[in-house]
């Protein structure tokens, strides 16, 4: 049987070393919701990453805006002289 003094000990262990009156600090979230509120920090940057190298990609692999741009530079050499 355990007397009321050794469970007042147990009590002063399991709370926060060094402050006996004080409960321990809450246990930090969860993986998915440390990573999910990074995603949502970052979108931004994110969605801006993803539009340039989607420009980039379609520059390069799409001939037809290859033609577009090599002809929109042609124009405005000729025309600046």
């Amino acid at each position: 049987m355990i007397s009321n003094e050794s469970a007042h000990n147990l009590t002063i262990i399991a709370s926060y070393p060094g402050y006996p009156n004080e409960a321990p600090p809450p246990p930090p979230p969860p993986l998915w919701v440390q990573i999910l509120h990074i995603i949502i920090f970052f979108m931004p940057e994110i969605l801006l990453g993803i539009s340039i190298l989607s420009i980039i990609l379609t520059i390069h692999f799409s001939p037809e805006v290859k033609i577009a741009i090599k002809s929109f530079f042609k124009r405005k050499a000729k025309g600046s002289l």
